[in-house]
């Protein structure tokens, strides 16, 4: 709303600065952050940016850095025809999904901009459905529901979200992997907060 006082009751957000005719068909609510998605495939974000969780190329990653209204994000390698359906904020970082199954990740004081996910390299060229960000910033887990039903994870071995045992507390998963438990099931859905939980659907058994 531009104002950072606290806000007792809803009161709607005014984007009439970026755009006329188009409608927020997505949002999602990080730790101190906020993202959002168009009809037309626009990301917009807003709030604190400490970790460059904003997307923004051209702000600092400061506990001062901030938006304080909506502002567009300019998502790279998007090629001309696809667009943007999906977002999700986390605790630090941010990542948001295409309507042709592409992944960008940023923010985690890694990455001001968005970065695009190989999607060759990290799985095996399928398309991914919907992806969600869990935990806190310094254990944390990203999950990723792909097309053929199965569930990716990478993220921090100390976030005890990478759904196996065995791993150790230190280190990190770089590269997305698919979890072993979900092998012989169809995942329809998956849930993460910005807490040490995250909840996953499966498709019932015939």
């Amino acid at each position: 709303t531009g104002d950072t006082s606290d806000c007792l009751l809803p009161t709607p957000v005014n984007l009439d600065h970026l755009m006329k005719d188009e409608v927020v068909t997505a949002i999602s609510a990080g730790h101190d952050h906020s993202l959002a998605v168009t009809a037309g495939g626009k990301v917009l974000s807003w709030g604190r940016n400490q970790s460059g969780q904003l997307g923004q190329g051209d702000s600092y990653m400061d506990m001062y850095s901030m938006e304080d209204l909506p502002r567009p994000v300019e998502v790279p390698d998007l090629p001309s025809g696809h667009k943007i359906v999906s977002v999700c904020a986390g605790n630090s970082r941010s990542l948001c999904v295409s309507d042709q199954g592409d992944v960008w990740l940023w923010g985690a004081r890694l990455s001001h901009q968005p970065s695009k996910v190989d999607r060759d390299v990290a799985f095996k060229g399928q398309k991914v459905l919907k992806a969600v960000i869990g935990g806190d910033s310094s254990k944390s887990a990203i999950f990723f529901l792909l097309e053929s039903g199965a569930l990716y994870v990478q993220g921090d071995m100390s976030s005890d979200l990478l759904g196996r045992s065995g791993l150790g507390r230190l280190g990190k998963v770089s590269v997305p992997e698919p979890i072993p438990f979900f092998n012989n099931m169809q995942v329809v859905d998956v849930f993460a907060g910005c807490g040490q939980h995250v909840f996953a659907r499966v498709k019932a058994q015939q």
